[in-house]
């Protein structure tokens, strides 16, 4: 059974990484949730290209985008949650 600290800590958690996901664009926000599996199974590139209807180096350019977007406003936050 997990501890209660555990619970409240993994709550917290999803609670800050909600609201730093809120920042993006809602096509930034779902394909980094898709790509690292965030609240869903993760989904192969290929796959979220297709569903964009893009090439799987779009994919890769907007997640990297998306990425240091939150590296620059979260970085320092980033770190002290992770």
């Amino acid at each position: 059974e997990p501890l209660l600290d555990d619970i409240v800590n993994k709550e917290y958690l999803r609670k800050e990484l909600d609201l730093i996901l809120s920042d993006l664009s809602i096509r930034e926000h779902d394909l980094l949730c898709m790509y690292y599996g965030i609240g869903m199974p993760a989904v192969n590139k290929k796959i979220i290209a297709n569903m964009y209807g893009v090439g799987d180096e779009r994919i890769r350019q907007i997640k990297e985008g998306a990425l240091t977007k939150l590296r620059k406003k979260y970085g320092e936050k980033l770190k002290q949650i992770i």
